[in-house]
């Protein structure tokens, strides 16, 4: 679901921005930010995994902090929301896939299993998404990108509970 999110980001923000009335300018700021912020938060919440009893709770807040963004957006579509709303999700939503990737690494090595099929649903979740969320957004409009990423993030969210913490 994470990867989803991101099929949905990368291609439609832009886009959402756009059409909610924001111009190349702020476009371009609120996307480097986004990048930006992807650059503080691992370590941070790398950090915190550490210095945890339980990464799993890590990774639900973490997961929980980008939905709880997430629903920002719904909120209104200034320029200072939003980018408080971009710089809030991808602090939270890029601290859980760095954990989720290391656990998932753990678990694959303890058990011999492929990571590289087990990461290929992540890449299948993007294509659908950036694929897929075009026409419904050409048929009911681009407000379905902002209502499209809470739910992905919701999704992600509720899986997460059910993780188990990794063995250290």
């Amino acid at each position: 679901f994470y990867f989803a999110t991101l099929g949905i980001w990368m291609p439609y923000w832009p886009l959402y921005m756009s059409h909610v009335g924001h111009g190349p300018a702020a476009i371009g700021m609120v996307t480097a930010l986004s990048m930006a912020i992807k650059l503080l938060g691992p370590p941070v919440w790398g950090r915190l995994a550490d210095r945890s009893d339980s990464r799993r709770k890590i990774i639900v807040a973490t997961s929980l902090g980008a939905l709880l963004s997430s629903g920002l957006f719904l909120l209104d579509s200034r320029l200072f929301l939003l980018a408080t709303a971009v710089a809030l999700l991808h602090f939270f939503h890029v601290g859980s896939i760095a954990l989720v990737e290391t656990t998932a690494m753990e678990t694959v090595t303890r058990h011999g299993w492929d990571y590289g099929r087990i990461r290929l649903w992540g890449s299948g979740g993007f294509i659908l998404l950036a694929l897929g969320l075009g026409p419904l957004t050409d048929r009911w409009g681009l407000w379905l990108v902002t209502l499209s990423l809470s739910l992905f993030i919701l999704l992600q969210t509720l899986i997460d509970t059910l993780l188990r913490d990794s063995e250290r």
